[in-house]
């Protein structure tokens, strides 16, 4: 079972407004779709991403840059205050499932924390911005941010085991798309590195040799069942992107 605990609470060094972030307790991955890119979406359940986009102005920071200002206590089931009554039928009660306590802690809590949003799901000009925003050499957070646009832009192309498409229109202009993927590549060059990541984004822009011979030159653990797959769909010069499999069907 997937569920929360109370939401942190982070002040925007841009804007210096207030925003809540989630924060997991515990996840239950059950019906999760992985694909051939390496992502994994579940509809109902939101990603965790080190990027956060304040919900006041358009800056984006990286959640490890920031510390959180505190942590917003569980807020009331009832909208309105609690009035004298019921909290004197809560008391002979003994309070059993703490509502006099929560109620307590959410009205001590600071105005402007209760009337704090949520941070608000990143899109294709806030990856963009990420991007322009990194001032000096960080590869690590480089591949983070293009391999989201990446996602994003296969998100057109994902179908699943229900014969449904994903509903999102295509994200990214092919051109931009294209020389994203090739800056992922030249990345993991670079640093020797991602090589099922390296030969999906070949075997995707049809470079179908580079692929394989990459692929066949590693290891079967370097490269696991995922990579056995892209090399089959490289020989067969397939360069859709694929799904993998769901997780608990």
């Amino acid at each position: 079972m997937t569920s929360y605990a109370n939401p942190a609470v982070y002040q925007c060094p841009a804007c210096q407004g207030l925003f809540l972030r989630k924060r997991l307790r515990s996840m239950n991955t059950y019906g999760v779709t992985f694909w051939s890119d390496g992502d994994a979406t579940f509809s109902r359940l939101p990603s965790r991403s080190p990027l956060i986009r304040c919900p006041c102005c358009p800056a984006v920071h990286w959640e490890e840059d920031l510390q959180p200002t505190g942590v917003l206590p569980k807020r009331p089931l009832q909208q309105e205050p609690m009035g004298w009554l019921m909290r004197k039928i809560i008391q002979w009660s003994g309070d059993e499932h703490g509502d006099l306590r929560t109620q307590r802690d959410w009205d001590a809590a600071p105005a402007d924390w209760r009337a704090a949003e949520y941070d608000k799901t990143l899109e294709y000009h806030d990856l963009c911005e990420a991007l322009n925003s990194l001032h000096h050499p960080d590869n690590a957070r480089e591949l983070y941010i293009r391999r989201r646009i990446w996602w994003l832009a296969n998100d057109q192309g994902r179908i699943y085991a229900n014969g449904e498409r994903a509903p999102l229109p295509p994200l990214a202009l092919h051109a931009k798309a294209k020389e994203n993927m090739q800056r992922m590549v030249e990345l993991h060059r670079q640093a020797d590195s991602g090589i099922v990541e390296r030969a999906e984004l070949l075997r995707q822009m049809g470079a179908f040799d580079d692929a394989v011979q990459i692929l066949t030159a590693a290891t079967p653990d370097q490269i696991g069942e995922r990579g056995d797959k892209i090399t089959d769909w490289a020989l067969a010069q397939d360069p859709a992107l694929k799904m993998l499999g769901q997780n608990g069907y």
